[in-house]
């Protein structure tokens, strides 16, 4: 339990507004009352002072901060836990997601690693057997997935990687098989999953080349063969997935979304290995290493983030609490202001892309956008990227967003061809001074929530903000405005 100057941390009711409906229609729910902040009457025994409910409504709050606001270990922990727990129970049995403190290796030297590796984690005493490993590491052995979520950190900034690795249960040669008995009987499974089939180190940000998921894959097959686990040729899996902060990206780069991104292929997994199961149990999915979906949306996946920590709050509150719409007038994070509708989703720079593919240069291909005045719409073509021999697999990557690279299209007259992106706005959301805050009204969506009243009999009418605004009669107000930057 965290303890500050002000004392240990605890939970309190306090008095707050909701967004309710009135007036109460017995066809629909309703919440008859709350309970007030000086209630004596126990919502959960010793919620005030219980740590799992503190961390679960730090993970909420935090997650809810804004579309930019990175995830927190405890963040991916708590969220990638209660995936795991939706699973079916035989599923859930055969993945193990390994704890937050696993990861502080990945940050180390050389040197200091192997000094963590040898002295501290796997120290010659403990490597004798299985039953000798520290518990994190026996956890290992118990299922044929492994889900690691890796946070590192590069260039002053923490970043996620998932390495997801797949094991097979070892064998033995059985003593007591003589010739003429079975053949299948020559060997015995061990009732662990000590071979490895595969390792595959999913980063989003691969604007260093291959250089950090290289050396996470070193540390994590040097870990598992000391902890004593047999490997074959070369298990590295590459899998594809949707680049972050791609050759064709305009704006601030977004290393903020790289936790939300493996979340999100954590989730694409596991849901494979539930689809195979359901169709034969104990089985492995043979497109298990394929490519990811080329669609990431980072405010649909926080948003099912959100959602899971707040179920989670609930649960641990004994579901004595219901989620509910709180209007909020200030945010921090730290002593750090932070505005209040910066949730606001923004997809001027999602794009989809082709799965699995790459252009000459190495790079992921992503889908033209139409062009405004063209009906049809065109997109990159296999033998526009690639000429009319596609290669095999992905061609060597050139290091860096800024390296020299040959043009991945040509059209008719020769000049290379971009892909048509419009004319897109400077990214909003990091500094929140640089923008100007969004009102509803500077929305084009007629169903988001006007701040202004509008008079029936169109005349000026004066709102909080001291503008006036007129109208005629049904609602009409002219063209909306668009959200605007200092930049744009």
């Amino acid at each position: 339990m965290t303890t500050t100057k002000e004392g240990p941390d605890r939970l309190e009711l306090q008095r707050s507004y909701v967004v309710n409906r009135t007036p109460m229609r017995p066809d629909l729910a309703n919440v008859e009352s709350r309970w007030k902040s000086h209630t004596k009457e126990p919502l959960s025994q010793g919620w005030k002072a219980r740590k799992s409910i503190i961390i679960a409504l730090d993970v909420l709050n935090r997650l809810q901060l804004s579309r930019t606001t990175d995830v927190s270990h405890e963040s991916m922990s708590l969220c990638l836990k209660v995936l795991r727990e939706r699973l079916p129970s035989y599923v859930q049995n055969d993945i193990q997601i390994m704890s937050y403190e696993m990861c502080l290796g990945f940050n180390l030297s050389e040197e200091e690693y192997q000094t963590f590796v040898l002295e501290e984690e796997l120290p010659e005493a403990s490597i004798q057997s299985y039953d000798t490993l520290k518990e994190d590491y026996q956890n290992m052995f118990r299922a044929p997935y492994i889900f690691w979520p890796i946070l590192y950190m590069t260039d002053n900034r923490m970043q996620w990687a998932l390495a997801v690795i797949h094991l097979n249960q070892g064998s033995v040669e059985n003593p007591d098989w003589k010739e003429g008995d079975c053949v299948t009987q020559k060997r015995i499974k061990l009732n662990i999953f000590n071979s490895i089939e595969g390792i595959a180190v999913l980063d989003p940000d691969q604007t260093d080349g291959d250089k950090r998921s290289t050396l996470i894959y070193n540390r994590i097959l040097y870990m598992l063969t000391r902890a004593g686990m047999e490997s074959g040729d070369d298990p590295k899996k590459e899998v594809w997935l949707p680049p972050m902060n791609s050759v064709q990206h305009q704006g601030e780069l977004e290393y903020w979304s790289s936790g939300l991104r493996c979340f999100d292929l954590a989730r694409q997994l596991m849901d494979r290995i539930l689809d195979r199961y359901c169709e034969e149990p104990g089985s492995h999915p043979c497109s298990f290493w394929g490519p990811t979906r080329g669609w990431f949306n980072p405010d649909a996946v926080r948003a099912d983030m959100i959602g899971i920590a707040a179920m989670e709050v609930n649960k641990r509150m004994a579901y004595t609490t219901k989620i509910a719409i709180e209007p909020v007038s200030n945010l921090k994070h730290g002593d750090k202001a932070v505005g209040t509708r910066l949730l606001r989703p923004d997809r001027s720079h999602v794009h989809m892309w082709q799965p699995g593919k790459y252009d000459k240069n190495g790079e992921a291909v992503m889908w033209e956008t139409p062009g405004l005045t063209n009906e049809l719409r065109t997109f990159v073509t296999e033998t526009c990227v690639y000429g009319e021999n596609p290669p095999e697999k992905r061609p060597e990557r050139k290091e860096g967003r800024n390296s020299i690279r040959e043009p991945t299209c040509k059209d008719t007259t020769g000049a290379s061809k971009a892909p048509d992106l419009g004319n897109l706005p400077p990214y909003p959301g990091q500094d929140t001074n640089a923008q100007t805050p969004f009102s509803p009204e500077d929305s084009d969506d007629p169903n988001i929530l006007s701040t202004k009243e509008e008079s029936k009999d169109g005349a000026q009418e004066e709102t909080p903000t001291g503008k006036k605004r007129t109208g005629d009669g049904n609602g009409s107000t002219g063209t909306n405005k668009r959200l605007k930057t200092e930049n744009s």
